[in-house]
């Protein structure tokens, strides 16, 4: 395998303790990095910018240097409680706005989903509200597939089960005050003919760019209820344990269209099991072809705990996993949850190196 190892950034936040995929954990480097990482802060105010997490940040790239936000909560503690009941992903905290940034000036515009003026029905409003999209931009459209929220229409939280294809150019205009109405940029489309009428009902997994003409669902899970630890039957959870393959094409006039590819050769296995983690593209053969490696994620089944293990995704789609047993293999106990990544290569050395910013983390 090509996958080597992994730059993090510090400070994470540590999980509790359970029993995690394997005992022992590999040692973290501090140095001996064949790089150097340098952290700039940026110094911009946004007035009227909330604290926002697990929603959808996109950027306009006709160079104006606009970021465009939606979804995600609002919440001060950063992450979802714990409370029985409906306390753990309350209806309020859920964020019904979208953000509109000028990064070089901070001037911050902001429009609700729920503006009369939208075009939008109340469940696609409430998917546009949702929080743990599998998603990722391609050129001017964000791709956001499911993502968990409170549906107002069924009363109850789900996970929802369209692609929400959203234009940028034309819902940063309609933030701006615009006259046309927000459904006019945002496309809800069911799965491709031929695909599991499930595919888009997915929530905490990622969606990989390939080759650029190709998007990987990668892993997460379905998760249909009410998310509350004092009452089991409260809700329904399935994971994905797969990789799905949708090809994408541009024509012309700059509409996308997708089709189905179809999922993994291997699936369903149990180190599969994963969510909220970060997968990140990279070469994973000898012949250099495109992949991706999932790092760690959660949980194990029956113990609750933390994937220590790396998955391979190899150019097929097809999963591997290394030999618990080795003791060259990476064996994560840090920056466990999905966070800010990104994909190093060397083409001197044949090496991927990952770096990643922030998560959760065991200790």
């Amino acid at each position: 395998s090509l996958f080597t190892a992994c730059v993090v950034f510090m400070p994470f936040q540590s999980s509790g303790h359970a029993q995690n995929q394997t005992s022992d954990l590999s040692t973290i480097r501090t140095s001996g990095m064949p790089f150097r990482i340098e952290v700039t802060p940026y110094k911009a105010t946004f007035d009227g910018l909330p604290g926002l997490h697990s929603g959808v940040a996109c950027v306009i790239e006709n160079g104006t240097p606009y970021i465009l936000f939606f979804g995600g909560r609002s919440n001060t503690a950063g992450m979802h409680g714990f409370e029985c009941g409906d306390g753990s992903f309350a209806k309020d905290d859920f964020n019904r706005t979208m953000y509109l940034v000028d990064s070089v000036s901070g001037q911050v515009w902001a429009r609700s989903v729920d503006d009369p003026r939208s075009g939008l029905t109340i469940e696609q409003a409430d998917q546009l509200s949702a929080v743990n999209y599998v998603e990722n931009q391609i050129g001017s459209h964000v791709v956001c597939l499911g993502g968990y929220g409170y549906s107002r229409a069924v009363d109850d939280w789900v996970t929802f089960d369209t692609m929400a294809l959203v234009e940028i150019d034309g819902v940063a205009d309609w933030v701006r005050g615009g006259k046309s109405a927000l459904s006019d940029s945002i496309r809800f489309l069911d799965p491709p003919e031929g695909a599991p009428a499930e595919l888009y009902t997915t929530t905490g997994g990622r969606l990989i760019v390939i080759d650029d003409d190709q998007l990987w669902i990668c892993l997460g899970q379905s998760f249909q209820g009410r998310y509350d630890p004092c009452d089991q039957d409260a809700a329904v959870q399935v994971y994905k344990r797969n990789v799905y393959r949708i090809g994408y094409e541009f024509d012309e006039a700059g509409d996308v269209s997708f089709t189905y590819l179809g999922d993994a050769p291997e699936s369903g296995v149990e180190w599969a099991n994963r969510r909220d983690l970060n997968i990140l593209p990279a070469y994973v053969d000898a012949d250099a072809d495109r992949g991706a490696v999932a790092l760690s994620g959660v949980f194990t089944p029956k113990t609750d705990g933390c994937w220590t293990l790396p998955l391979v995704i190899n150019a097929d789609g097809s999963m591997s996993q290394p030999d618990p047993d080795d003791p060259e293999a990476l064996k994560q106990g840090f920056n466990i949850y999905s966070s800010a990544g990104m994909t190093a290569w060397s083409e001197n050395t044949g090496t991927n190196w990952f770096i990643i910013g922030g998560g959760i983390g065991y200790e």
